[in-house]
């Protein structure tokens, strides 16, 4: 076991302990944190997927078999029709939690950076320091929806990448990865 500690402070994860093996065991640490946060990743996601809009159209299908000349000829067309039964009001009520997914704008923005990269999105430009990894999201409202600020004051917060850290952590996990990547280093370098 190795004397490295994790805390999560609001939207970020503290990894105290690490000194020594990020001067001689680097490439692990940096195997460590994109296992993070290709995880952490899909859990954002699932706190940006509530339910969204009920569909007020559907579609009927119909086929026709029409018989010429001894072969028969199988035609398929799509009529749409309005849907009975179903609005176009909100499935979920507004201010839900998970956030739910009108257009899927604040999903497809969700993105994550490894360790040294860099990405620009929405005019903003995001980057990881060398032993750094980040999960973002570009949309400008993001920020907006996660701290219940503005326009979503009235909703309250719906912190859905800290919820997404605290959900991929339990069990301490963040720091068995890390602890992980370094022992398997350890092993193959012969320490």
């Amino acid at each position: 076991m190795l004397d490295i500690n994790v805390t999560i402070k609001g939207d970020k994860i503290v990894l105290e302990g690490l000194g020594r093996f990020t001067r001689s065991l680097p490439g692990a640490v940096k195997k460590g944190l994109k296992e993070v946060v290709r995880g952490v990743h899909p859990e954002a996601l699932k706190f940006l997927s509530g339910p969204g809009r009920k569909s007020n159209v559907g579609y009927r299908m119909k086929r026709t078999v029409k018989m010429q000349d001894g072969n028969f000829d199988i035609s398929r067309s799509k009529k749409k029709i309005a849907s009975r039964g179903q609005s176009s009001s909100l499935d979920a009520r507004p201010g839900a939690f998970p956030v739910p997914r009108l257009t899927g704008h604040l999903a497809r923005m969700l993105d994550f950076l490894d360790p040294g990269q860099s990405k620009s999105a929405e005019g903003h430009s995001f980057t990881a320091g060398a032993l750094e990894a980040a999960v973002f999201d570009s949309a400008e409202y993001a920020d907006i929806i996660h701290e219940g600020r503005g326009s979503s004051a009235k909703f309250g917060e719906r912190p859905f990448l800290t919820d997404a850290l605290e959900s991929f952590n339990r069990g301490d996990k963040i720091k068995q990865i890390i602890e992980d990547k370094i022992n398997d280093a350890m092993r193959g370098s012969g320490l």
